[in-house]
């Protein structure tokens, strides 16, 4: 009897094995289908991953942060230190998906509001709505600290408390060109038009002036004519 219970005993923990190893094997399912890597430095570290976030789109806000790490005792202690000197804490992320050129940008705050008990931080992503990153922005919650508060309580939290979202450029109206261009004909059709009404209402505004000066030329021409043969057949005369 005791060797069947110690076979069946040896078979549930076999099993349970199994199981873990089977789920050990499948993949974290993912809340979104894009993801970049975002790496952290403290002071001027090197950087080293700190979690995923993944995202709807390139245009999408909706973001998370998944897989962060836990800080190690060192890291701890460098986040202390930088504490205590108002350091700085730096994050960055890849320009695209594939990153082939090893092209990063990068953001940082003071390590103190990171180091606040139960403080949360925040990550915005700014892109071009197409396919990269153009900026990255970190902020903390509150966002200011100052390295003397820390004398009395000095642990980071158990995790990073992080929200994340993707900012992308947004359309704005275009010009409206065809008004532009309509006013533009109609003020010139009206200069061409203002330009034959004026050459027309000069002669119809000075006709009086013209026109008596006109007949009283030709009546002193007439008279100078007529002057002239009296002179010519006098002189005949004699």
């Amino acid at each position: 009897m005791a060797d069947q219970y110690r076979l069946l005993l040896i078979s549930v923990i076999a099993l349970l094995s199994l199981q873990a190893q089977c789920l050990a094997d499948v993949p974290v399912e993912r809340p979104f289908p894009f993801s970049l890597p975002i790496e952290h430095a403290f002071g001027d570290g090197e950087f080293t991953l700190r979690g995923t976030l993944t995202f709807k789109s390139f245009k999408s806000p909706e973001a998370r942060m998944i897989d962060q790490v836990e800080l190690s005792a060192e890291q701890l202690k460098n986040l202390d230190v930088l504490s205590s000197v108002g350091g700085l804490y730096r994050i960055r992320i890849p320009v695209a998906l594939s990153n082939s050129n090893d092209t990063y940008v990068s953001s940082f705050v003071k390590a103190c509001s990171i180091y606040r008990l139960n403080s949360t931080d925040g990550i915005f992503v700014h892109t071009d709505g197409i396919a990269n990153v153009l900026s990255i922005w970190l902020v903390t919650n509150p966002p200011y600290c100052d390295h003397n508060e820390f004398e009395q309580d000095r642990r980071f939290a158990d995790a990073f408390e992080t929200v994340a979202s993707i900012r992308s450029p947004q359309a704005t109206p275009s010009p409206d060109t065809n008004d532009y261009i309509r006013m533009v004909e109609e003020q010139s059709r009206a200069k061409t038009e203002g330009g034959k009404t004026e050459n027309k209402s000069f002669f119809a505004k000075y006709w009086m002036y013209i026109v008596p000066a006109f007949i009283f030329m030709m009546m002193m021409s007439q008279d100078n004519q007529q002057g002239g043969g009296r002179e010519g057949g006098s002189g005949g005369g004699e």
